[in-house]
């Protein structure tokens, strides 16, 4: 897999490119609505679970609760587009799929790299932003690259599985979305760990991308590098549906080109 992507990166570069320029090419403000969306979900929830319902994300980093919801936000909302939109890459593509002698991963990765980078601009944006909540930055930031690389290439590995699926079971988009959004619920996402018991915390830590989240906030929030057992845990689980994923597109990728 890994040799298909890197005999056809040239084109996989210039498609990605291609899309992500032209994905909101048709509105006014372009490139803004990828992080607009997720700032306004943020703020409806910080006012939400802060105002209204008087919930905390634990107090214990004295950090304000915007800024931990954004953090952890953020990783989630390009996690989960590269599990939706990707699943769909290959429907979506069919007709390059047909016509170009380009292995079915190739179209898959390029929507993966379009999160991937709106994940960099979420950074950026944060960065100002830990500055505005008077949260000092810290040398831990140099990290951030390795970890979106790593978030993205779980959802990579995941959608191998899901896109060629969904080619011979269309229902599996549909039951995705649903998924997706209670899969949300059962990370530490809109609220810290610190307000469950051990033995919930324990079973947490199983779920792939609870360490990905954890990751991000013991940067920008602990000002230190994730610990070793996150990084154990991220590597593992990005092998795992790696190697899945690379057997599921090398068993079903010609037959997905003939269902097309």
């Amino acid at each position: 897999m890994l040799k298909n992507l890197w005999f056809h990166r040239r084109y996989l570069l210039g498609s990605f490119w291609a899309d992500f320029r032209f994905r909101y090419a048709g509105t006014a403000l372009g490139l803004f609505w990828f992080v607009f969306n997720p700032l306004l979900e943020a703020l409806v929830y910080s006012i939400v679970f802060t105002y209204l319902i008087g919930f905390r994300s634990g107090g214990t980093r004295g950090t304000d609760y915007t800024l931990f919801l954004l953090i952890g936000l953020f990783p989630w909302f390009t996690f989960s587009q590269i599990i939706t939109r990707g699943s769909n890459a290959l429907n979506s593509d069919s007709v390059f799929l047909r016509r170009l002698p380009i292995p079915s991963e190739v179209f898959i990765a390029k929507d993966a790299l379009v999160s991937m980078l709106g994940l960099f601009v979420y950074m950026l944006v944060l960065i100002p932003l830990n500055l505005l909540f008077k949260n000092e930055l810290s040398w831990s930031l140099l990290i951030l690259p390795v970890l979106i690389f790593l978030i993205t290439a779980l959802g990579f590995g995941m959608t191998l599985i899901l896109a060629h699926l969904r080619v011979f079971f269309p229902d599996i988009g549909e039951i995705l979305n649903v998924l997706v959004q209670l899969w949300r619920w059962t990370l530490p996402i809109n609220y810290s760990v610190d307000v469950f018991p051990q033995w919930l915390r324990t079973i947490m830590e199983f779920n792939p991308p609870y360490y990905f989240i954890t990751s991000f906030r013991d940067v920008f929030l602990d000002k230190q590098l994730p610990p070793p057992l996150s990084w154990l845990f991220m590597v593992v689980w990005v092998i795992v549906f790696g190697l899945i994923g690379a057997f599921v597109a090398r068993r079903l990728g010609n037959e997905v080109k003939d269902q097309m």
